[in-house]
């Protein structure tokens, strides 16, 4: 009961402390104290991070274009195995062909292009 009713107040005090440092920091402190805790990571840090690094069995391939490189499956394949074959696109490359498909004319687009709405 008493915590039930202290739910609020104690959920405020936590939030106001862990504001005060980076998830990182957190993710280290917790973790030193054994609480399983990970931060949240983007794309482009899970793509670079030590754990993607280290993995022995999985299995990675370059990214065309690019100097980084993409898991492609948790294990290694003795022969053959999956392969990036497509181009991911970068976001907004394909705004003019999205736009033209849902109907609008190529003024229609450079003009959303130019005002920033895309």
């Amino acid at each position: 009961p008493w915590l039930k009713d202290k739910g609020d107040q104690i959920r405020t005090i936590i939030l106001q402390r862990l504001s005060h440092d980076s998830a990182a920091h957190w993710e280290v402190v917790l973790n030193k104290a054994d609480v399983p805790a990970a931060r949240v990571r983007d794309l482009y840090e899970m793509l670079t991070g030590e754990q993607t690094k280290r993995a022995r069995n999985s299995q990675f391939q370059r990214i065309a274009g690019s100097s980084h490189t993409a898991p492609i499956a948790a294990f290694r394949f003795t022969e053959d195995g999956p392969e990036l074959e497509q181009y991911c696109a970068r976001q907004g490359e394909d705004n003019a062909t999205v736009f033209a498909e849902l109907g609008y004319d190529s003024d229609a687009i450079v003009e959303l292009a130019e005002r920033g709405v895309i």
